[in-house]
C-alpha cells in the first residue's frame, strides 16, 4: 500500500518537503490508516478533527484518543466541538448533512489560517461505490455516478485506490489501534443500510464489484468530461453569463439546441431550481409573454423571444420624501435654483422643472397601477403601465421603474419621460434640478 500511496502523491505533485497537508482524522480505521500511511512515507501534516457532540462520552473519548496519536508524532492536532443536532434543526437539514457540512467548512478555515496546501480525508473504493448506489437511488445524472474524485482544489483522497479490505488488512498487518464508531451498524441511515444489505448481495453477483465498479467510474468520468465540454460551449453560445444579475436567453437558438431536456436542466440547476420547477420552465417557451416561475432566489420571466432570469433582490424600495433642499441621497439629489441666468450645463445629468408649478410636496417612489401622466413630447396623457407597453419594458424593468411625485401628481418618470405640464418655460422663476444616481431602467 505504501508503494501505491507514494505514487498517487507523486501524481498529485506532492512532495514530502514541499507541501504541508492537513489530515480529517475520525478515529475510525479508515482515517488511522490514512494518517499511517502519510506518516511512514515523511509527509508534513497536521491533524484536524471534528467533534460532532452525537455520541456523549464516546465522541469524547474519540478526541482524546486522536489528540494522543498527534502527541506521539509530535505533529499539530487541531479540534472544534459542534451542536451539530442544533447546526441541523437551523438549517432544516439532516443530522448527516450538517456534519458534513460542518466539517469540510472548518476543514477549509483550518487550512487557511495555517496555510496547508491540502487536506487529505480517507474515502476509499466501497466508499465510491456506497456513494453511487445512493445516488442512483435518489435520482441522478452522469456526475452523481462519476464517483468521489481523487483530487479536487485543495482536497485529495488517496485511499481511493484501496478496497475496505485492503485497508483493514494494512491495519492489522501494522497493529494500528482505531476507535468504533457504533453509529456506523445502525441500518437506520440509507448509507449504511447500503453497506449492509446492498452490497453483500451484489458481492454474491461479482466478489469483486468495486474494483469493477472503479473501471466503471473511470468511464464515467471521461464521459462527464464530455458533457461538461458540450454544457459550457452551449453556454457560450447562448451567451450565459451565470454572475451577472440578468441573463438573456434567445428562445429560438435554446430550441435549436440538441437535448434540449438536458441543456435546460444544466442551465437552470445553476439557478437553484429544481427538477419540476426546470419542467415548468421548459413550458414557458411556448407560454405567453409575462409568465414567469420563481424560486427564492431566481425569477424566470417568458417576455417576447427571450427567457429572462433574473435575480429577486428582496428589499422592497422604501419612499423617500422631499421638504428641505439642497436634498441629498445614495440615488437622488435635487436643488431649488433661480432661473435667471440659469444654464443647464452640457454634462449634467439631471432633469429641470418649474418649481412653482409643483402643486405639493415631492416624493419619489414606485410606480403603480392607475398612475397617469402627460408625457413630454406626446398629446394628452397616458396610463404609466400603457407608456410601458409603448417602450417594450419587460416585468422585471417595470419592477425597477421609480417616480418623481409632487402633491400627487408625477412630475418624472425617473429615467424615463418627464411631464410637459412641469417644465420649464421663459417664465419660470425657480428651477428645480433633480439628479438621478442610480441605473436606470
Amino acid at each position: 500500500m505504501q508503494e501505491t500511496f507514494q505514487k498517487f502523491m507523486k501524481e498529485a505533485g506532492i512532495s514530502p518537503a514541499e507541501k504541508h497537508l492537513l489530515i480529517g482524522l475520525s478515529g475510525g480505521i479508515d482515517s488511522v490508516v490514512l494518517a499511517h500511511l502519510t506518516y511512514t512515507c515523511g509527509f508534513q501534516f497536521a491533524i484536524a478533527h471534528c467533534n460532532f457532540s452525537l455520541r456523549g462520552k464516546e465522541s469524547n473519548d474519540d478526541e482524546k484518543f486522536i489528540e494522543k496519536i498527534a502527541k506521539g508524532w509530535k505533529i499539530p492536532f487541531h479540534s472544534v466541538r459542534f451542536n451539530t443536532i442544533e447546526f441541523a434543526k437551523s438549517k432544516k437539514i439532516s443530522v448527516q448533512m450538517a456534519a458534513r457540512e460542518l466539517r469540510y467548512n472548518w476543514f477549509e478555515e483550518i487550512r487557511e489560517q495555517n496555510d496547508y496546501d491540502f487536506i487529505l480525508t480517507a474515502h476509499h473504493k466501497n466508499d465510491n461505490l456506497e456513494t453511487i448506489l445512493l445516488n442512483l437511488t435518489r435520482g441522478t445524472g452522469i456526475d452523481g455516478i462519476s464517483g468521489i474524485p481523487k483530487k479536487t482544489k485543495n482536497m485529495l483522497r488517496p485511499l481511493l485506490e484501496f478496497t475496505r479490505t485492503e485497508i483493514e488488512t494494512y491495519a492489522k498487518t501494522n497493529k494500528l489501534k482505531f476507535r468504533e464508531d457504533s453509529s456506523n451498524s445502525e441500518v437506520k441511515y440509507a448509507r449504511n443500510l447500503i453497506r449492509k444489505k446492498v452490497i453483500p448481495v451484489l458481492r454474491q453477483l461479482n466478489p469483486s464489484v468495486e474494483n469493477t465498479m472503479q473501471e466503471n467510474i473511470r468511464h464515467f468520468q471521461q464521459m462527464a468530461t464530455l458533457k461538461k465540454e458540450w454544457v459550457e460551449q452551449n453556454f457560450k453560445n447562448l451567451g450565459l453569463n451565470f454572475d451577472t444579475e440578468e441573463n438573456q436567453i434567445p428562445i429560438a437558438k435554446l430550441q435549436r439546441a440538441p437535448n434540449i431536456e438536458l441543456l435546460m436542466h444544466e442551465i437552470f440547476s445553476r439557478f437553484e431550481f429544481n427538477s419540476p420547477q426546470i419542467d415548468d420552465i421548459q413550458h414557458l417557451l411556448d407560454a405567453e409573454t409575462g409568465k414567469k416561475i420563481s424560486n427564492d432566489q431566481f425569477t424566470v420571466l417568458r417576455n417576447r423571444n427571450f427567457l429572462i432570469v433574473n435575480r429577486n433582490s428582496g428589499v422592497k424600495f422604501q419612499p423617500i420624501f422631499i421638504n428641505d433642499f439642497p436634498f441629498e441621497s445614495p440615488i437622488l439629489s435635487c436643488n431649488i435654483l433661480p432661473a435667471k441666468d440659469f444654464i443647464p450645463r452640457k454634462t449634467d445629468e439631471g432633469f429641470y422643472f418649474d418649481y412653482d408649478l409643483l402643486p405639493g410636496k415631492i416624493t419619489v417612489r414606485t410606480w403603480k397601477s392607475g398612475d397617469r401622466f402627460y408625457p413630454s413630447g406626446m398629446k394628452g396623457s397616458k396610463k404609466l403601465s400603457d407608456f410601458f407597453v409603448g417602450l417594450k419594458l419587460n416585468a422585471f424593468q417595470k419592477e425597477k421603474v421609480l417616480v418623481l411625485e409632487s402633491g400627487g401628481e408625477i412630475v418624472w418618470i425617473i429615467g424615463l419621460r418627464s411631464d410637459k405640464r412641469f417644465r420649464t418655460s421663459a417664465q419660470t422663476k425657480r428651477i428645480l434640478s433633480v439628479t438621478y444616481h442610480g441605473q436606470s431602467v
